[in-house]
């Protein structure tokens, strides 16, 4: 922890530069997990409408996958 404590004091703009990105990587991966969840939660309204239960067990089990259940 000591090595990244100096780092930062040696080059402050570099080491913001680099949380900056972190953070606006972690932002789009946490939109892309929303998109894809909004349409699989579509995608299982579509099955239960038409009654197909293999595939409205598939749109849940990829739902479940992507909360990590």
């Amino acid at each position: 922890m000591k090595s990244l404590e100096e780092f930062i004091r040696q080059y402050p703009f570099f080491s913001m530069l680099v949380f900056i990105c972190i953070g606006f990587l972690l932002r789009s991966i946490r939109r892309i997990n929303l998109n894809a969840v909004r349409i699989n939660i579509e995608a299982l309204e579509f099955a239960l409408e038409d009654e197909d239960i293999e595939q409205a067990k598939y749109s849940l089990q990829r739902l479940k996958s992507g909360f990590g259940l």
